[in-house]
């Protein structure tokens, strides 16, 4: 969990690659910390989305309780690692703080959970797709090119999964046929159309699930 000062929820590293002869495309001696930015309480449990300009990342900031005030977030980050201060692992920063970084974080609807789910960006068409812990999927337009929200409409959050124990692993968006692919920890595959259309398969895995 994040903690102001002291302990980040998503960092940045850069020259992993690095030639110790200072000979190749990535300078330095050891890879170095571009950002480490403090945003929340919540926990990052999965993985990060970069967007298609430089500095641009997508995350879930993921925040369980009761009550209307508290729900898991997505984040979309812009300028990260620009500007002046962009903080270091043993002292993090806020975006905008010192530097030209601005996060916007979105409540996802219904006060959710998310742990298996990381976001997956529609490049060509600037939208997210989010699973969480009770089988729904969020959709997310604009991401990066205008005002960051959810889509509430037209089907959408979708209630993909009905299953006992229905927490949704990272979708997939297929250009071709405009579905969104994705299973629970049921061993259930679902397919979700644009309009929010949901279809099930057969059980193809137990325990748990995918």
């Amino acid at each position: 969990a994040g903690a102001s000062g002291s302990q980040p929820n998503i960092v940045a590293y850069q020259n992993l690659y690095v030639n110790s002869g200072n000979t190749g495309t990535c300078p330095g001696t050891a890879p170095t910390v571009l950002f480490s930015y403090y945003v929340g309480t919540g926990t990052v449990q999965t993985s990060p989305v970069l967007g298609g300009a430089v500095g641009e990342v997508a995350y879930v900031e993921s925040i369980t309780g009761d009550g209307a005030s508290v729900g898991s977030k997505f984040h979309v980050l812009t300028g990260a690692g620009t500007g002046g201060s962009n903080g270091t692992v043993a002292a993090p920063v806020a975006p905008g703080t010192g530097n030209n970084a601005t996060d916007v974080a979105i409540t996802m609807s219904g006060f959710v959970s998310v742990t298996r789910s990381s976001p997956f960006y529609d490049y060509a068409n600037d939208v997210a797709y989010v699973g969480d812990d009770s089988g729904v999927l969020h959709k997310f337009s604009p991401v990066f090119n205008g005002a960051s929200a959810e889509v509430t409409t037209g089907g959408w959050p979708a209630t993909v999964s009905t299953q006992t124990g229905k927490i949704l692993t990272g979708p997939v968006f297929d250009g071709s046929t405009s579905l969104v692919y994705m299973g629970d920890s049921q061993g259930y595959f679902y397919s979700v159309s644009a309009a929010g259309t949901v279809v099930q398969s057969g059980q193809l895995g137990s325990g748990t699930g995918m």
